[in-house]
């Protein structure tokens, strides 16, 4: 499995809700603007990801209780939505025909994921400790976040180890470095729009 050194900075901008997402993936220069709108949930994102133009847009319809997206990287056209059940946070997202439901239960400590990505999400709420594991498309991942020494590690099915660390400087501002999977290419961009 092919891994791309990390190094992206996510610059934050609270008092206009927009942020900058700057670094490189592998031998991409990363360039992103995150615009927050007036409703929370809203974002629009645009720039580049090397030679890929980037341009979504998440809306929130506060009335039908779901979130869209749409927009591009590259070439590739993505659609879809994501729909949040009340009061248990459930959430299924549809995206390009294909499906994720989100399954939470035990007050939040466990994840069931189904769909085209299988997986199982365990919390310690005490630490803060996470564990995820992920599987789609016969590929399989473990990650485990560990919130005291700020950062991830990611193993796949072969056992390989890939680590982001992460660390927030004194201005808010959030700083990954390491390797990723190919596959999590947008790792840091989810981070960014759903928050940490």
């Amino acid at each position: 499995m092919s891994t791309v050194p990390v190094r992206i900075t996510i610059d934050r901008h609270p008092t206009n809700g927009t942020a900058s997402i700057r670094g490189s993936f592998g031998s991409n220069r990363v360039e992103l603007e995150v615009h927050r709108g007036a409703t929370n949930g809203d974002a629009h994102i645009e720039g580049g990801i090397g030679s890929d133009r980037v341009e979504l847009t998440f809306g929130r319809d506060a009335a039908e209780g779901y979130n869209s997206l749409n927009g591009h990287i590259g070439g590739r056209r993505l659609e879809g939505t994501i729909q949040r059940g009340m009061p248990d946070g459930d959430t299924t997202l549809s995206l390009n025909g294909h499906r994720l439901e989100i399954d939470r239960s035990n007050q939040g400590r466990q994840v069931d994921l189904r769909g085209d990505v299988r997986g199982h999400v365990e919390r310690e709420l005490r630490e803060g400790d996470e564990q995820v594991d992920l599987t789609s498309h016969g590929l399989r991942f473990c990650i485990d976040r560990d919130p005291r020494s700020g950062g991830f590690e990611i193993r796949n099915t072969n056992s390989e180890r890939y680590r982001l660390n992460l660390e927030r400087d004194q201005d808010g501002d959030l700083h990954l470095e390491g390797r990723l999977p190919s596959q999590l290419g947008l790792f840091p961009v989810l981070w960014e729009v759903f928050g940490d």
